[in-house]
């Protein structure tokens, strides 16, 4: 059983509950207005709240009195007695008849914003007396209100009418009024630690968060400022309550969704009109959370619909596009973060292998066809160049660890285009190593040489320079691929990927050994080369490697816009 003490806010001293009538009524009615329930499971040896956390703490306070089990056998709940919450009213009501003749009868309590309470009440509840609630009284309860939404608290009004037990149909109308006020209770749900981490992250990250809410604008702004939710430091908060953004005009509510930080009193209405203003007026991927079914519009409406796994309903998991399992809204920036890990990943790799391949086709192509010279590449040449790079090297591309300043980037603009981007340095890899193999392969080529046994050396020769200029080209287009947007790969350290370092290692290891390996050589139809060779190999490979750089970072450039 929940346990725990009651103590007077004022002075920190405990509460002698039996002697503090109103607080005991307030009590009785939050507990009596909710639907949720506190279940002890054995097997888990831990309570659980099946319903409403809100309503569940409410349950949890009852429960810490001695009267909660009386209560609870004293009242049976009319079966047509529950007049719903929704999102208009902002309160909801339940009526209960007593099990025990002759003790209070048929009594309504109502449970809701301060405000929409307050104006179903014509008279207020101070100790055990009811007297009448006149204006003054009013702002002296509002003012209440008003403190401790100031301080991050969740606010709930309670009120309760006696009425006739005779039967009758209990509408908004014939139950909610001449209500009693009974008291504020206030209620704060700590954000967990991790969540202010999460929030600077995701805005070094360029993620916009607009806090949406049910809670009035005084909560939801204390809230907003304890987790430093603005992106600007130094400008105001804007917060709006959704009938201020609901009477707007189109153009109004455009310019207000610019700067909007906080949307308190959320209606679904409202949230599907700022997924829908975000996407069509600012061209933003919108991710909205949600977990209640008047969140389902704007789950279904958003880029990506996020609902809760924990405490989700059905509607909203079913209107989404993917389930949080664990309702911590750190787990979504730690997706984010991940998912741009595997995009990068994704594209360095497929960049990778197209650039290479087109190489190959461009230099035998234009070599054979268009000059009508002897193919650069042997046959098997080609299958080696293939296996040395497409192999060790493109594997441990897939598994780099990435930048790790990936969160400090901005997000890719919504319309950009992974195959666009892919098919342009793919091509532009592929014409820079071309024309680097090309020349190379020209310099050497004995073009009017007569003699058979010298041609064929030559050729030989010619085609050991083009294929090791391939293979170191590729080898550094590796590099270059995995530096990171907006960095150059001069700027990205090559150390934190050691499986690429060993296999661009073994890849080099291993063309050195079939140039100078006689019987290696031999098969493969090379010759040895001298230090002119390599330094002219190691000058076009940087050269090409460089300009490559530049394509990449222009291309990363161009897709942020």
């Amino acid at each position: 059983m929940p346990k725990g003490n009651f103590i007077a806010m004022a002075g920190k001293k405990e509460i002698a509950i039996d002697d503090e009538k109103d607080l005991l009524e307030l009590l009785k009615a939050g507990f009596l207005a909710s639907t949720a329930t506190i279940q002890y499971s054995s097997k888990k040896n831990e309570w659980s709240c099946e319903g409403d956390p809100t309503e569940g703490a409410l349950v949890v306070a009852a429960m810490k009195t001695s009267y909660k089990v009386t209560w609870d056998e004293q009242t049976d709940p009319k079966p047509d007695g529950e007049i719903f919450f929704d999102s208009e009213r902002k309160r909801m009501t339940i009526v209960y008849t007593s099990r025990m003749p002759g003790f209070e009868g048929t009594m309504a309590f109502m449970k809701g914003s301060p405000e929409s309470v307050l104006d179903t009440c014509d008279s207020v509840q101070i100790g055990d007396k009811i007297v009448a609630l006149d204006a003054g009284m009013r702002e002296k309860i509002l003012a209440m209100n008003k403190a401790l939404a100031d301080k991050a608290f969740r606010v709930l009004g309670m009120a309760k009418r006696k009425l006739p037990d005779t039967p009758m149909e209990y509408t908004i109308e014939s139950t909610e009024q001449h209500m009693t006020f009974i008291g504020l209770a206030g209620m704060i749900d700590p954000p967990r630690e991790e969540v202010a981490t999460a929030i600077a992250t995701a805005k070094h990250a360029g993620i916009r968060i607009i806090m949406i809410t049910g809670d009035q604008k005084n909560t939801a702004l204390a809230i907003a400022k304890a987790l430093d939710l603005k992106p600007y430091e130094d400008a105001e908060y804007t917060c709006h309550a959704a009938a201020e953004l609901e009477a707007m005009s189109d153009e109004q509510f455009k310019t207000i969704m610019k700067d909007l930080d906080v949307c308190a009193r959320a209606s679904p209405s409202i949230k599907a009109r700022i997924v829908k203003t975000l996407q069509d007026d600012y061209h933003q991927v919108v991710a909205m959370t949600g977990d209640g079914v008047n969140d389902a519009p704007a789950l279904k409406k958003a880029d990506i619909g996020i609902a809760m796994g924990i405490t989700g309903t059905d509607v909203a998991k079913s209107a989404a596009d993917m389930v949080l399992a664990d309702d911590n809204f750190a787990t979504i920036v730690a997706a984010v973060e991940e998912g741009r890990q595997i995009y990068d990943n994704m594209k360095a790799f497929i960049r990778f292998m197209l650039s290479s391949n087109f190489d190959e086709i461009f230099v035998v192509l234009i070599a054979t066809v268009v000059l009508g010279w002897s193919s650069p590449f042997t046959a098997l040449g080609i299958l080696w160049l293939n296996l040395l790079t497409d192999g060790l090297p493109a594997m441990a591309l897939a598994v780099d660890p990435g930048d790790p300043s990936i969160m400090n980037r901005k997000p890719r603009g919504k319309g950009g285009s992974l195959l666009h981007e892919i098919l342009l340095f793919a091509i532009a890899g592929g014409i820079i190593a071309f024309i680097g193999t090309l020349l190379l392969f020209a310099r050497y080529y004995p073009l009017g040489v007569t003699d058979p046994v010298a041609f064929e050396y030559g050729l030989n020769h010619a085609r050991t320079v083009a294929l090791t200029t391939s293979v170191l080209f590729e080898l550094a287009v590796v590099f270059v691929t995995r530096a990171p947007d907006g960095k150059s790969v001069w700027q990205h350290s090559p150390v934190n990927n050691k499986y690429l370092l060993l296999a661009v290692g073994i890849a080099f290891g291993l063309q050195v050994f079939i140039i100078y390996e006689v019987d290696a050589a031999a098969v493969f139809q090379l010759v040895a080369l001298g230090w002119e060779e390599w330094l002219w190999i190691g000058i076009i490979v940087l050269l090409g490697a460089v300009a490559l750089d530049i394509v990449r970072l222009v291309q990363a450039k161009v897709a942020l816009k």
